[in-house]
């Protein structure tokens, strides 16, 4: 598994239940407790989640979305397809703006 996959799983994990420890995320995660506590320091230090002792906490709100390095990760083959079709439709020298 990945940094990104398992991050991803990390901050859903939290997320979901509104906190975890870190036993319980390594076994989620098939890490060990020492790379789950680096990989929560890395996901507070991006505003994800919370660190507290022991484990993590959410910080986001019911229904609000998760931070932006977190969705970069997310559905990065479906992005590649999408954008590999938006490109067949873009001629030599035409121009496109994205905002």
């Amino acid at each position: 598994m990945s940094n990104a996959e398992r991050h991803g799983l990390i901050a859903k994990a939290v997320r979901d239940s509104g906190g975890a420890t870190v036993q319980q995320l390594a076994e989620l995660t098939g890490a060990s407790e020492m790379t789950i506590r680096r990989d929560l320091d890395a996901l507070a230090g991006q505003g994800v989640l919370e660190r507290v002792r022991g484990g993590a906490r959410t910080l986001l709100l019911r229904g609000e979305e998760p931070p932006f390095a977190l969705r970069t990760n997310e559905s990065v083959d479906a992005k590649r397809r999408i954008a590999a079709e938006v490109s067949a439709l873009i001629a030599d020298g035409e121009s496109v703006l994205l905002d």
